[in-house]
């Protein structure tokens, strides 16, 4: 079966009413974006064990993130097939009614480190307006899909095409939908002056996935982050509200991804959602904090002017309060704060004076975010339930109750028309004393994102920015590109489509704005639209069909002026590379070499083609550095070290020196369609993947293999596709002889991936992997 997009329609619901309804929640915090729910009353208890206000559950829907509900029909992410070779992330919907399934959409993970364990990280967010369903999968799968037929609309690559970082912690951004954009966001390392990583956001055509725009904010942050950007009309102007993995709080323009202000606020990376309240921010992080070493804040500012309004904008502002994944809340004139320790805080909105002592909930942890309904919060630890009504002098509880232990809670619990739902790790409850009334959801209501987009629209004023459209793409060599120049007021609303003077630094350029691409070449183009005073670019990145050959010696090389070390740089085409690779002449010839001087940088990952290749092969030349270990005997074993001690004392404290030596020998990696061949130092092994926390679970094959730092090697991967199946084989031989004709490891994957950009992965603390003699041809 191939996962990259699958299907199944078990029945059709067609849209209530032509924009959101009623009883929508299409967003994970809710219409307005402010975790407030308005409709008929709520439960405030339930009995998992005896049935009682439990409606119906879902097994299949348990997980870790906080479905959304658009015209009767609850959408969801999570795990497909857990814990079996199939495993996979989906896109489920049910009848928001009655649980019954309606359709998956299924697409696999891959080249990721992220553990299946929190797959479906992110949550979905639904348009009403189309009738669509976004999802961002951990991978960076990105998927839009058709909400009545479970089809896919389109589906980008994310990783593979821009550098969106896929990391073990799993932190995976929501996307938000504004006007005819969806809005995507991570940690980048892609090309060009995207090549240091930053966290940046990326403006996407919701109805075609062509990119409008692309901006970040500032390089090389701390983290990776998950905090869900806020739709807001700050000084009649559109605002893109977020805490950004540089530590500050951003506003982008939503329509043109121009930045508007930032505010500083932690030395790591925010991973909460703020809560616009008119002109005001509200946001908390449990990072340590700028001034001093303490951890954690609440901060109240004004969210309006230019620039850096750190030093200008602050209301209140309290330190010590350790926030860093529940968003805020607002219940009449309080604000209120559930710390990661399951603690709840309340303070004056206007003041940020505390009301009452900080309330205690069963459990010590909260990931998810309280819901306000009824003059109530409901909020969850990982292992209660809690129902909290103000008082005149802080919280007191209506109800709580311990969940079982498979319970836990993760997501926030969302509500519509008079139904609680609540996902744990095991299964999704919905909550309520009578299933929903039929009528409540053909009533049309405004969500935040319409709410914005009516009050911020016009009338524009005079052209103040240029919007090359598609910011970025990639293309066939020779192929031509039609280009789009859009015109922006300073207030970031559209005025106009707009002829244009074009320049470009690769290709050529063509009345009216048709790119071409140089012929038979890897190539980088910025394009550049000049009208009047004003310039916009584009970005865009053509390959020539197979075969390729890389042996970098039309790479200069120069002294680097700071450190004096001679390098190149690597193509510029290429997805996450420049920032971890250097060219650097190695034995008479120009290599790649992966560093280890870079901050972050022991693992990498990059890609060098389109992501719709298949069938192929890649080969190259690859050898790990050695790290100096010397083994006994050595004149440089037997010199003493320092303190003393002999080569056998030295032996005897860190270990055998072969065995170190072994330790510290890296991965080395060749990557064709989605999967990797991996040449394991200190395992000693040599192992075919796709993804690699899950190798003991889904697809991969590994054998011992015995190979020696300071050694060239030639290493090979070959993909193809069979019957919705990819068929992987591998060898490996050294360097110079001449190529075996039996293969080393071979695998087939049931469920597989069925294209992909070939590409190269290194994990490496000590020893430089140096890469020479690429090859990329067609499968034979």
């Amino acid at each position: 079966m191939n996962h990259l997009c699958v299907a199944i329609c078990l029945a059709a619901l067609p849209v209530a009413c032509g924009g959101a309804c009623a009883g929508d929640w299409p967003d994970w915090r809710g219409p307005l974006q402010d975790r407030h729910y308005a409709g008929p009353p709520l439960v405030t208890s339930f009995d998992p064990e005896q049935g009682t206000n439990v409606l119906w559950k879902n097994d299949e829907a348990g997980g870790i993130s906080t479905p959304v509900i658009m015209a009767g029909r609850l959408f969801t992410l999570v795990r497909h097939a857990p814990g079996t070779k199939g495993e996979a992330e989906k896109v489920l919907c049910l009848d928001a009614a009655t649980g019954k399934k309606l359709w998956e959409n299924v697409f696999n993970v891959y080249l990721s480190d992220v553990p299946a364990e929190r797959v479906g990280w992110s949550a979905v967010v639904a348009d009403p307006a189309t009738n669509t369903v976004f999802a961002h999968g951990v991978c960076g799968v990105f998927t839009a899909i058709d909400a009545a037929t479970g089809k896919t609309k389109w589906q980008r690559s994310l990783h593979e095409e821009f550098g969106f970082l896929s990391t073990y912690g799993g932190r995976t951004n929501v996307p938000v939908v504004f006007e005819d954009l969806v809005i995507a966001s991570a940690v980048v390392t892609g090309w060009g002056d995207t090549a240091r990583p930053a966290h940046r956001l990326l403006g996407l055509d919701k109805a075609t996935g062509e990119v409008r725009w692309m901006n970040g904010t500032k390089e090389l942050p701390e983290d990776t982050t998950y905090s869900t950007p806020s739709l807001a009309n700050l000084g009649g102007q559109a605002a893109l509200v977020f805490g950004s993995s540089d530590g500050s709080v951003w506003n982008f323009q939503p329509r043109t991804g121009k930045a508007a202000w930032n505010f500083k606020l932690s030395r790591r990376g925010i991973n909460t959602s703020p809560l616009v309240d008119g002109d005001t921010v509200i946001i908390s992080q449990s990072e340590e904090n700028l001034d001093n070493t303490t951890m954690g804040s609440v901060t109240r500012f004004q969210g309006v002017g230019a620039g850096d309004i750190t030093a200008t904008n602050v209301a209140w502002q309290k330190k010590g309060v350790m926030d860093g994944r529940s968003m805020p809340v607002v219940l009449g004139e309080r604000v209120y704060f559930v710390d990661d320790g399951a603690k709840v805080y309340a303070f004056d909105k206007a003041t940020g004076e505390p009301v009452g002592k900080p309330v205690k909930l069963l459990g010590t942890i909260v990931r998810g975010s309280p819901l306000v309904a009824d003059g109530k919060l409901y909020v969850c630890s990982t292992g209660g339930w809690h129902v909290l009504e103000p008082t005149k002098d802080g919280l007191k509880f209506a109800n709580r109750m311990r969940l079982d232990e498979d319970d836990e809670v993760t997501a926030s619990p969302i509500a519509s028309d008079g139904l609680v739902y609540l996902t744990t790790g095991a299964r999704l409850y919905c909550l309520g004393e009578k299933p929903m009334a039929a009528t409540a959801k053909s009533q049309p209501r405004a969500t935040a994102a319409d709410e914005v987009s009516a009050k911020t629209k016009g009338p524009a004023g005079e052209p103040a920015w240029v919007q090359v459209v598609p910011a970025e793409a990639q293309i066939a060599a020779g192929a031509a590109l039609p280009l789009k120049v859009r015109l922006y007021d300073a207030a970031g609303r559209f005025v106009k489509e707009s002829p244009a003077e074009f320049s470009t630094t690769a290709g050529t350029m063509a009345a009216p704005g048709t790119y071409t691409a140089p012929a038979d070449q890897h190539a980088a183009a910025i394009v550049t639209a000049k009208v009047g005073s004003l310039e916009g670019k584009a970005r865009i990145r053509s390959m020539p069909p197979l075969p390729w050959t890389f042996d970098f010696e039309d790479i200069a090389l120069a002294a680097d002026p700071k450190t004096g070390a001679v390098k190149g740089e690597p193509p510029l085409p290429w997805i996450g590379m420049r920032y971890r690779h250097v060219v650097r002449e190695v034995e008479g010839s120009k290599c790649l070499v992966k560093v280890t001087t870079i901050p972050k940088g022991t693992r990498s990952q990059g890609w060098i083609g389109p992501i719709g290749l298949h069938d192929y092969s890649i080969r190259a030349d690859v050898r790990a550095q050695e790290t100096g270990v010397e083994k006994p005997g050595s004149p440089a074993a037997d010199t003493p070290q320092p303190g003393g001690t002999d080569a056998d004392a030295f032996a005897k404290a860190f270990g055998n020196p072969a065995a170190l030596e072994k330790a510290r020998m890296p991965d080395i990696g060749l990557v064709a369609q989605r999967y990797t061949l991996d040449m394991m130092g200190a395992s000693q092994q040599l192992q075919l993947r796709s993804w690699p926390p899950q190798v003991a679970t889904h697809f991969s094959k590994t054998i011992p293999f015995a190979w020696e730092a300071g050694r060239w090697y030639t290493m090979k991967l070959e993909a193809r596709t069979k019957d919705g199946a990819a068929m992987l084989r591998g060898k490996v031989w050294p360097r110079g002889e001449q190529e075996p004709e039996a293969w080393t490891i071979e695998g087939v994957h049931e469920a597989g991936n069925l294209q992909g950009s070939p590409g190269f992965f290194g994990n490496s603390k000590d020893s430089e992997i140096t890469i020479d003699n690429v090859r990329v041809e067609a499968a034979r």
